[in-house]
């Protein structure tokens, strides 16, 4: 196999690896946190979603008070403003007095939507909490699936054609090689060499 043909085996193989690669990513972004939450004040992470996102996480409060605990809340925008001018409000999610939590919520709208560690009900203990969070972006996963559909089908069509230059490639080496066999007669008058079928001589024209 010579140098054109590897050539395209390992473009088809390259390409066929990346397009599993990018079938196989996560959609998701992890973010680790460590976050001191002092006494009488909230700390949050913000998110921007669209709906059927999923927003995900864990945490523990490994710090603070007699129990280590604090509370959770998932607001969108408008509780968000609520909650923080200490209005009246209504959270996707809460968790009051909570030392470690596994959750999980499910976007039903586009909003920027907050996930809030509160310790607004401690006077003088101040809360150290560390987890993780996780958004999976729906749009963003359809169209790396939507780029990744596009990528197998190319990587297809080159494995196909890499298969095809081969098998052609492989029939043309291996056809068998044609000799004719050619007798070539001297003119008796000029002494010119002229093909056996030739009756007479292609420089004189005598007759062979």
């Amino acid at each position: 196999m010579n140098r054109t043909y590897r050539a395209v085996v390992v473009c088809w193989a390259a390409l066929f690896m990346l397009t599993m690669a990018l079938l196989a990513q996560v959609w998701a972004q992890s973010t680790d946190f460590e976050i001191e939450v002092p006494a009488g004040t909230f700390q949050h992470f913000r998110f921007v979603c669209s709906q059927d996102d999923v927003v995900s996480g864990s945490s523990t409060a490994t710090v603070g008070g007699v129990t280590n605990d604090i509370n959770f809340y998932v607001f969108d925008s408008e509780n968000y403003g609520r909650f923080s001018g200490s209005e009246s409000y209504t959270a996707a999610l809460e968790y009051q007095l909570t030392g470690g939590r596994t959750w999980t919520y499910t976007i039903p709208y586009d909003d920027t939507w907050y996930v809030v560690y509160s310790n607004t009900y401690s006077w003088f203990t101040s809360k150290h909490v560390e987890g993780s969070h996780n958004h999976e972006a729906i749009a963003e996963r359809e169209n790396q699936m939507a780029f990744g559909t596009v990528v197998a089908a190319v990587a297809g069509v080159g494995g196909v054609a890499a298969i095809l230059i081969i098998v052609y490639a492989y029939r043309r080496r291996a056809a068998p090689v044609r000799i004719q066999e050619v007798i070539l007669v001297i003119c008796p008058n000029c002494g010119r060499k002229n093909d056996q079928v030739n009756r007479n001589c292609t420089n004189c024209g005598a007759p062979l």
